[in-house]
């Protein structure tokens, strides 16, 4: 339930207390050419429960971006770069998304 994607639009998942209208809200907003950034920036600024709330968007060009709010469950944290955006929480620690980074820059997707 927490995915959505779309083909040379971008991809988004959202999580934590997931907000399942960042989906299609998230997806119009990258296909009027927004950035993963400014999509990111769009969704929770206007998300009063944005605090709990976890996102990440891969845009068609393939920047990503990641956000994690505040009162998220520890350990919660994000990370995104170049094609990927990862994202966690009730985590063991921030190691794990360096972990995903890297197994994932390792396989080179």
């Amino acid at each position: 339930m927490v995915p959505a994607a779309e083909a040379e639009i971008g991809a988004l998942a959202t999580q934590a207390h997931a907000n399942l209208a960042y989906r299609t809200q998230g997806l119009a907003l990258l296909r009027t050419g927004l950035g993963a950034a400014d999509v990111v920036a769009g969704l929770v600024a206007a998300d009063a429960g944005r605090a709990q709330r976890q996102v990440g968007v891969v845009g068609a060009d393939g920047a990503g971006a990641s956000y994690t709010g505040s009162d998220c469950h520890d350990w919660a944290g994000g990370q995104a770069g170049a094609g990927w955006a990862v994202q966690g929480n009730i985590l063991v620690g921030p190691q794990v998304l360096d972990d995903m980074r890297d197994t994932s820059d390792r396989r080179g997707t």
